[in-house]
């Protein structure tokens, strides 16, 4: 804190850094599936953020930093259209029951998110596997709150259309 009790800029940023790099590592790993890559984006997306923050203070940090963190991984999947094989994928071993139930479960789940829509598939993972709020999600987008609402209703009735075994996406 400065000397005065008031938290500067600098304070700030850091309490955003900390509040929000594991959820955005996380979520950067789950769309681009390399540990070293997704530290690399989310490392590129503080420092973008930190220019446009310095140059004007927000109150919210999370939604810049989601969209920032969102438009990296598209460019990157943009210059790098390669695909991996399932021969190259690491193995997995469970030592339970219900860990290897649980892997079977998520799996499924991922097989069916990604025959959706891209843009189903990502309001999903920031509502879901980030824990956004609506508000969050709408600034991150540009869409309404009403919007997201509706996208999040498609999705959900299409990913149970699809787990029902009705493949009409």
């Amino acid at each position: 804190m400065s000397k005065k009790g008031k938290v500067t800029a600098e304070e700030k940023f850091l309490q955003a850094y900390d509040a929000n790099v594991k959820d955005l590592w996380r979520y950067a790993y789950f769309r681009v599936s390399e540990q070293e890559l997704a530290e690399d984006l989310v490392s590129e997306t503080f420092m973008r953020a930190w220019d446009k923050y310095r140059e004007n203070p927000l109150e919210e940090l999370r939604p810049l930093l989601y969209r920032i963190l969102h438009n990296l991984i598209i460019d990157y999947y943009r210059r790098h259209k390669a695909t991996t094989s399932l021969e190259e994928a690491p193995e997995v071993t469970y030592d339970s029951n219900s860990q290897l139930q649980a892997k079977l479960e998520l799996d499924e789940t991922l097989e069916l998110l990604v025959r959706l829509p891209e843009y189903y598939q990502q309001i999903l993972l920031w509502r879901y596997v980030n824990d956004l709020n609506i508000t969050e999600i709408a600034k991150i987008s540009g869409k309404t709150q009403s919007s997201i609402y509706v996208t999040i209703h498609r999705a959900l009735k299409i990913l149970k259309r699809l787990k029902e075994g009705n493949d009409h996406v």
